[in-house]
């Protein structure tokens, strides 16, 4: 049984930013996904604070795990763009990188940002993101510096997945270190209670 590149990016693209966004959405006491619109969000409430600890939404949105780390926003934003980034037509053979600057995003725009990701993944069709398997030279580019990789396959397996859990991995633990009951549970089923893409 061999696995497609389609297969090991879309499915688990859109299951886990599923479950980010389930995350986030604890935040807000349980939304639905996708969420509402802003005007039925509790935010006289949440606003306020969003544990008991009575912290603002904007104390989690600007956390970092580290002083050199980025903020979630910047984690959410690069999840999105390394998803998307995957299946990304490369004319030129580039790919941008979520740009550094992203900041100050509410937390609702986070979780508007994660559903608009997931609705494009969802219009991709497997046999164009199976071609792209096949694709030579993808540059990625940091700054002006080109990290070459002679394959998309070898881009995606090397670079793109590693990076993407890793800014996943981040994202988690900023909420969690923020004081949201969050666990391993909301991480691998996203409060739907299937484990698996």
């Amino acid at each position: 049984m061999s696995f497609s590149y389609y297969d090991i990016t879309i499915p688990v693209f859109i299951k886990f930013l599923s479950n980010m966004h389930h995350i986030l959405s604890k935040v807000f006491f349980s939304l639905p996904f996708p969420p509402p619109s802003p005007s039925t969000i509790p935010y006289h409430t949440a606003e306020t604070h969003f544990t008991t600890t009575s912290q603002p939404l904007t104390t989690l949105t600007s956390t970092r795990l580290a002083p050199d780390m980025y903020d979630l926003t910047f984690q959410i934003h690069a999840i999105c763009a390394n998803a998307l980034n995957s299946i990304a037509p490369l004319p030129s053979g580039y790919i941008v990188p979520c740009p550094v600057a992203v900041s100050g995003s509410s937390l609702f725009s986070l979780l508007q940002k994660l559903s608009s990701t997931i609705e494009e993944l969802k219009e991709a069709k497997k046999e164009d993101v199976d071609l792209l398997v096949e694709e030579k030279d993808t540059n990625f580019m940091v700054g002006k510096k080109a990290f070459r990789f002679e394959t998309r396959k070898g881009f995606l397996l090397g670079f793109l997945l590693p990076n993407w859990w890793f800014h996943m991995g981040t994202a988690y633990a900023i909420v969690r270190s923020r004081g949201v009951e969050v666990g391993k549970g909301d991480w691998m089923a996203g409060g739907t209670g299937v484990i698996g893409v």
